[in-house]
């Protein structure tokens, strides 16, 4: 217990670091073995860190194993791919280094905004577009927003009000490597980071509302731990983080990182905006990926053996 409350006395007085501007140099590693019997052709596919999140920024870029940059082209998240071929036995090793600058984040909100203030251009349309994991135009999800917010039209009272709900009704808990769907959490109330976020995200689009999903790392823990959070957008086209497992969790004692409402520290690293979309591989077929956070290979493959590390240091 006191491990879990110190560090936010800490926060609170303003001497945690994650309170303060951060410079990191990461590594991120890749290596494939090849446990079958012949030898195998892989595209192996890794995302690059966003260059700008927020106040966040890429500084710098290395690619040590030489691959082929791409942008994906809905949301516009980058990615190295990597085509090569690994004898019976073999092991290769990929890997590219990076440094960020990372910011903490406090975005206000301003408490006049309503429903009818926003005036959707054709780019901010993909962020109220429903897909397989936010189903924002189905029925459930509607009555759902219908009970939380009834006919409320200020948007910080509709946010607030999806946000108490979410950490009244969900629990953490089963974290998978993909992505829970908003219908997962309709059934099941135990779900992980992204299942919080992606709640939130279907919510918030059903009353028009646009918002995404941002995929990344802790900055700060071992092999870089995953993580995922949420943001919704203003009037004025401001994108506001919203990270709701992390205050359910920090609530409970179970936590020492800090989230609260258009508030984040500076340790974390976002890799990528958004979920469902397609990529191009080498050869430029497409492929369907929940979402950019970790490395994979197209098409999977059982005699392919892949770990990966994201190694970090603050530059002080």
């Amino acid at each position: 217990m006191i491990k879990k409350i110190f560090p936010k006395i800490i926060e609170k007085v303003g001497l945690s670091d994650y309170n303060y501007p951060q410079k990191y140099s990461s590594t991120m590693e890749i290596i494939l073995e090849n446990t079958g019997k012949t030898t195998q052709k892989i595209n192996l596919i890794s995302p690059l860190p966003l260059k700008k999140y927020q106040q966040n920024l890429l500084t710098k870029l290395i690619i040590n194993t030489a691959g082929n940059i791409q942008t994906e082209p809905k949301y516009c998240n980058q990615y190295i791919c990597w085509k090569d071929e690994i004898k019976k036995g073999e092991s290769k090793t990929f890997s590219y280094q990076f440094d960020i600058s990372t910011n903490p984040i406090n975005i206000p909100i301003d408490p006049s905004y309503v429903i009818d203030n926003y005036n959707h251009d054709h780019n901010n349309l993909k962020w109220l577009a429903p897909n397989k994991h936010l189903n924002s135009s189905s029925l459930n999800i509607h009555r759902l927003a219908q009970e939380i917010v009834g006919n409320e039209a200020n948007i910080l009272n509709i946010v607030l009000r999806f946000s108490d709900y979410i950490k009244e009704n969900l629990e953490y808990g089963n974290p998978i490597s993909g992505l829970y769907t908003d219908k997962d959490c309709l059934k099941n109330n135990v779900v992980d980071c992204g299942g919080f976020s992606t709640l939130f995200i279907s919510l918030c689009q059903s009353m028009g509302i646009p918002a995404r999903l941002v995929a990344g790392y802790w900055s700060d823990r071992p092999h870089r731990e995953m993580h995922a959070w949420a943001e919704f957008m203003l009037p004025n086209e401001t994108w506001v983080p919203v990270d709701l497992s992390i205050e359910q969790l920090r609530k409970a004692n179970r936590e020492s990182k800090f989230a609260a409402m258009g508030k984040l520290g500076s340790d974390r690293i976002a890799m990528s905006y958004g979920c469902d979309f397609k990529i191009l591989e080498h050869t430029n077929e497409e492929t369907l990926v929940d979402i950019l956070q970790t490395p994979f290979i197209i098409p999977k493959n059982k005699d392919i053996k892949i770990e990966y590390k994201l190694d970090s240091t603050i530059n002080k």
